[in-house]
């Protein structure tokens, strides 16, 4: 091992599972991304995994490890090897096992998790920014007298300002906006270290779990604690006549007394019945605390799911072949767990409105009875009636949030297109039928209608949706409430947006007043999504993508559309066709954030910083999520105009990205596109 390729899994163990004989011993390693035949020198090792050369002479971590793969571990080894199927002693299992998992790259996974955790508590705990934001006048989506002196002194001190070829008020806004996104990571000295302890802990996890596991490892690479829970195992030794077993990533698969399956970390300790450890692809190390069943022949379709990103194998079969989409499938069985803990709560919470009161509303009445009808054909009168009364509950959950007094109708019937094209509309009936989105898979549509001189919508759902809100599984009910929900939260934000914009669109300046209706979408699809992405599978990952996505192409859309100005001078043309583009990431980026905070994936979030981080973009993503929900929160009075200009803050943010800049002067809306970076350009159009 010693040297710079250090091995998480040693090659002595990987040997057991080569392919074959051959000069170069070789093993089958699947992955998620596919299968490879690899020398063993090239599997579970990273450089300079444990620790880099000495520079003083002591031995380092990598040494230590050495010294005992080479002493203790090998004797172990070719004891368990040697031994005769049936029991062995107790301590040599326990050694073996102990050692093995606590160095694997497993523990590092778990452990980056953690950090990121850590760090939410700490600035649960710990949080200053309000107070910070007071101190500096950040305390608003325009910059507040504070920050206005100031930039004024600045601009007096710094001629090199006028450089920039801006005009004051565009500067002042520009320096306030990445004020305000770097503001947490450049003024947390004012917090007794609190916040920066909060990003050392979510932005350096992978180090963090790195040192924890070096840490754990260099105090003993051999944890009591472990070895004495394994000891307290009966141990032997299991062969079988053809190559059946499979090495995961984390070595040893542990089973609880609920015959349920993991890792070591998975259980509390007097929770673990069983743990089996392959040697070969023929022999299975096996501890058992009572007389439970071995099950041998299912033990790589138990332990492929809770690999973190590989398993090793000597054959390659259909069998195996299968297992390959299983791996990681079961490394987020906490995360699912919660979520089915939220839905449980959720589902409690909805047939027990009176449980979870938000205040009083002062903008509409939620003690106004529900007025709607339900219309079901194909069902019986039971499922009519067990439907409405589960319809009665999320309509009384919703109405204690936002109004949702223009809800007239629910139709739920087999053929949802059919129920679509010929849903009466009455007077608001244009003669053309309506016709599901072809975009994804549409289970829900708010349809505009008339009733008896009574304008408001009528929500038509797919036939699957009273199965799961009749059905015991509480996941299956959340997340057919959801789209439910989300239905009516169309409601409440059209309802809150038309008493806040009843005389258009006045707050702010001209840019702000020219982007309002844009400004209401993004909240409205925002507010949404909050709903939408509560329990919908998937959902809040296919946000998280669409905006990287967006993201990633947006500097060439907005170079396109500068150039285009620079050829034709059409700032009207410029606008049309770059403010929907960052009005469009900015959407994209709240229903990113909408249910972030809740979001028990943290794996798949860490990797989204990161993807942010690279972009630039994480600090300007993390002020955004505050700003939104900042906006307008349940139980509150509605908020006023100038709330919402927040969002066009962020979109003029994103207009940078194309050196686009969009303002108000004593003359109207100014548009002005630098051509700092198209000069070479210009030069070869002719201009």
């Amino acid at each position: 091992m010693s040297g710079k390729n250090q091995h998480y899994i040693p090659q002595s163990l990987l040997r057991a599972f080569r392919i074959g004989p051959g000069k170069i011993a070789r093993v089958f390693k699947f992955q998620a991304e596919g299968i490879f035949p690899l020398p063993t020198k090239q599997v579970a090792a990273e450089d300079w995994y444990y620790s880099h050369l000495s520079t003083d002479g002591s031995k380092t971590l990598d040494d230590l490890i050495t010294d005992h793969e080479g002493g203790q571990l090998t004797a172990d080894f070719e004891a368990l090897y040697a031994a005769p199927a049936g029991s062995i002693e107790a301590a040599l299992a326990a050694r073996t096992i102990g050692h093995l998992y606590g160095r694997v790259d497993h523990v590092r996974g778990v452990v980056r998790t953690g950090a990121a955790l850590l760090a939410d508590m700490i600035e649960q705990l710990f949080g200053g920014e309000d107070e910070l934001r007071y101190m500096l006048g950040t305390d608003g989506p325009l910059p507040g007298k504070r920050f206005r002196e100031a930039f004024a002194n600045a601009m007096k001190d710094e001629t090199s300002l006028a450089a920039f070829g801006l005009p004051a008020p565009v500067l002042e806004s520009i320096s306030y906006m990445i004020l305000r996104e770097q503001f947490a990571s450049g003024m947390t000295e004012f917090n007794d270290h609190a916040m920066a302890l909060a990003s050392v802990f979510r932005e350096n996890a992978s180090t963090m779990a790195r040192d924890a596991q070096v840490k754990s490892l260099t105090t003993s690479l051999l944890p009591s604690a472990r070895v004495n829970l394994l000891e307290c195992l009966d141990w032997s030794v299991i062969d079988v006549s053809a190559p059946s077993f499979i090495l995961p990533d984390f070595v040893a698969v542990a089973r609880s007394a609920l015959g349920e399956t993991g890792t070591l970390l998975t259980f509390d300790k007097e929770e673990i019945t069983t743990v089996l450890m392959p040697l070969s692809p023929t022999r299975m190390l096996v501890g058992k605390r009572e007389d439970e069943p071995d099950e041998l022949d299912l033990f790589n379709q138990r332990a492929a799911p809770h690999c973190l990103a590989f398993f090793v194998s000597s054959f390659k079969d259909e069998a195996l072949e299968a297992l390959q989409g299983a791996i990681g499938q079961k490394v987020f069985d906490p995360i699912h767990g919660a979520l089915a803990e939220a839905a449980t709560d959720f589902r409690r919470q909805v047939e027990d409105p009176d449980s979870a009161t938000t205040g009083a509303p002062t903008d509409w009445d939620p003690e106004l009875p529900a007025s709607f009808t339900l219309e079901m054909s194909g069902y019986d009168d039971a499922s009519r009636e067990a439907t409405g009364a589960v319809l009665m509950r999320l309509v009384a959950w919703a109405r204690l949030r936002f109004d949702v007094s223009r809800l007239i109708l629910f139709v739920i019937a087999e053929d949802y297109e059919r129920a679509l094209s010929e849903l009466d509309r009455g007077n608001l009936d244009t003669g053309e039928p309506v016709v599901p989105s072809k975009q994804g898979y549409s289970v829900a549509y708010n349809v505009p209608i008339e009733r008896d001189g009574r304008l408001g919508v009528a929500i038509v759902l797919r036939p699957g949706i009273p199965n799961m809100l009749l059905g015991d599984d509480d996941e299956h009910y959340a997340v057919a409430a959801g789209i439910v929900l989300a239905q009516l939260a169309r409601l409440g934000a059209d309802a809150l947006l038309e008493k806040v914009y009843a005389g258009g669109g006045v707050a702010g300046d001209a840019c702000d007043r020219a982007m309002a209706p844009r400004t209401q979408e993004v909240w409205r699809s925002y507010f949404i999504g909050q709903y939408q992405s509560a329990f919908g599978e998937g959902v809040r990952e296919e946000y998280r993508a669409s905006l990287l996505t967006h993201l990633d192409g947006m500097e060439e859309r907005l170079t396109e559309a500068r150039r285009a100005y620079h050829l034709d001078n059409d700032a009207d043309a410029l606008i049309a066709r770059a403010l929907p583009d960052a009005m469009g990431a900015v959407s994209l980026a709240g229903l990113a954030s909408a249910y972030m905070g809740t979001d028990p994936d943290e794996m798949s979030i860490k990797a989204f910083r990161s993807e942010l981080a690279a972009r630039g973009l994480l600090n300007w993503f993390e002020l955004l999520t505050r700003d939104f929900a900042e906006i307008w929160s349940v139980g509150n009075p509605y908020p006023d105009q100038e709330a919402f200009l927040v969002i066009n803050r962020h979109a003029q943010r994103m207009l940078l990205t194309g050196q686009i800049f969009y303002w108000e002067s004593e003359q109207g809306i100014n548009v002005m596109a630098l051509n700092t970076h198209d000069v070479e350009w210009l030069s070869m159009a002719g201009k």
